[in-house]
């Protein structure tokens, strides 16, 4: 053991640690004292660094000038930056937004509309040939449809309707039956829900309907937290 100025910096030889302000450390690296304590990191070159912060009651992650951003990476990719501005940049925040290509119409029984015009699908989640959205990471979710429909059955009814489904249950629905029977029908309609991973969410339309192509009609998600 190597003991230097009493307790302020001390090597555990036995355990392969190394304690400053203790004579006892717990880990690799253990800094201790009274007040606030601070390990700091710094690029000579360009001054950008970091603060590590125990304080009182507010722990925390400093920058130490330089660009004063954070960025945080996992697997050698950056996911998340908080620039000096405090805004923050998540970019692997799983989320997705696809539209009908040419239009989708329903047989005589709800049916999941697939939205195959996928504009972006953070993560994989969205099957552009089925619909389905597979919810990728667990956490609250942000999900919406939004579309131009009307009714193809032989009432041509004033009324159309959309579903969001989780595994197979309604979670939601968008009722329009403000129109004329025959005419277009607007719809639109956002919900926030708990999921799991793997579940299952998709944009489930009424029996004899038919929605708009291209930017009419859109289903879209967005993890929250």
């Amino acid at each position: 053991k190597l003991t230097v100025d009493t307790n302020t910096l001390h090597a555990d030889e036995t355990n392969n640690r190394v304690g400053v302000g203790t004579a006892s450390p717990s880990q690799r690296l253990h800094v201790e004292g009274a007040g606030n304590q601070f390990i700091v990191i710094n690029n000579s070159s360009t001054n950008d660094g970091m603060y590590l912060k125990a304080g009182s009651g507010a722990s925390s992650i400093q920058t130490n000038a330089g660009s004063n951003v954070l960025n945080f990476f996992t697997s050698g990719t950056e996911r998340m930056e908080i620039d000096s501005n405090g805004h923050i940049r998540k970019f692997s925040q799983p989320s997705f937004r696809a539209g009908t290509t040419t239009g989708y119409a329903t047989g005589a029984n709800p049916t999941t509309v697939v939205c195959s015009n996928v504009q972006h699908n953070v993560g994989n989640g969205y099957n552009s040939s089925n619909g389905t959205f597979t919810v990728p990471s667990p956490g609250t979710w942000l999900f919406g449809v939004h579309g131009n429909a009307r009714d193809v059955g032989s009432s041509q009814a004033s009324s159309v309707y959309a579903q969001i489904m989780k595994n197979g249950s309604r979670m939601a629905i968008y009722y329009n039956s403000d129109e004329p029977n025959s005419s277009w029908h607007q719809i639109q309609g956002v919900i926030i829900l708990e999921c799991a991973t793997n579940d299952a969410i998709t944009f489930s339309s009424g029996p004899y309907t038919y929605w708009d192509s291209s930017m009419w009609t859109q289903f879209y998600g967005y993890l929250l937290g």
